[in-house]
């Protein structure tokens, strides 16, 4: 997922597929994503224990968590903010774009079925792949016009 939002900006094709996947595992991103992680899925269970249609929509709410994070986190800017600061801006950032997210995950299903449940899980070597570069593409989609890329532009919406 790192991987990918950053080749997409840079549109460099040079980087080491293995070093790539473990992107996250290094020493930057690594606890702050493994916070992020465990944050998000209690606040998902615990809206899903109140009834299951609100724990989904938080979870599309929490679904550009990782992305703002790993943003933030590059930027340089992380440094008076709390793990629940990015929650808030995903949410923030998610605002009146629920639906679209819920339709591009839509459209995957059919290719879920197709190539990855009739064929025993083969499909998921060119599933996966085209499946997360389509969310990040979406976040890019997203964020280009927001907070992020404004200098403490993600200030106004936290009130800080």
């Amino acid at each position: 997922m790192f991987t990918t939002i950053d080749w997409l900006r840079t549109k460099k094709a040079d980087f080491n597929t293995a070093s790539g996947i473990f992107a996250v595992f290094c020493k930057k991103y690594f606890v702050g994503t493994i916070i992020l992680v465990i944050l998000t899925t209690i606040f998902q269970v615990l809206w899903t224990l109140c009834f299951v249609v609100p724990g989904i929509i938080k979870s599309y709410s929490y679904s550009q968590t990782y992305y703002i994070y790993k943003d933030i986190t590059d930027s340089g800017q992380d440094e008076n903010l709390n793990f629940l600061d990015y929650i808030t801006l995903s949410r923030s950032l998610m605002k009146g774009h629920k639906l679209d997210y819920f339709v591009l995950q839509l459209s995957f299903a059919g290719w879920f079925i197709l190539s990855c449940i009739i064929p025993f899980g083969i499909g998921f070597i060119w599933y996966w792949p085209y499946y997360t570069t389509t969310k990040a593409v979406f976040y890019k989609d997203l964020s280009q016009d927001m907070f992020l890329r404004e200098k403490n532009g993600y200030r106004q919406l936290l009130g800080k």
